[in-house]
């Protein structure tokens, strides 16, 4: 891979942003098997997140919302 240069980006005119707003309430992180199918408890009011990688299946979702058991 080759490596970001920043300074290219500014020559041709491009800017970023990033906005970041902060989210009420408890959140947490589950960690399940790769292979895992997304779990409809994830499914809800609030923020959530779903991400696959090679190594596991990261939900984040509202604290209450996770089982016990995950």
């Amino acid at each position: 891979m080759g490596s970001y240069d920043e300074s290219s980006d500014r020559a041709r005119g491009l800017k970023y942003s990033l906005k970041i707003e902060v989210v009420l309430g408890l959140y947490a992180v589950a960690r399940l098997q790769a292979d895992a199918a997304i779990p409809a408890w994830i499914d809800g009011p609030g923020f959530q997140s779903v991400s696959r990688s090679d190594d596991e299946l990261t939900l984040v979702c509202r604290q209450d919302r996770i089982p016990a058991n995950i």
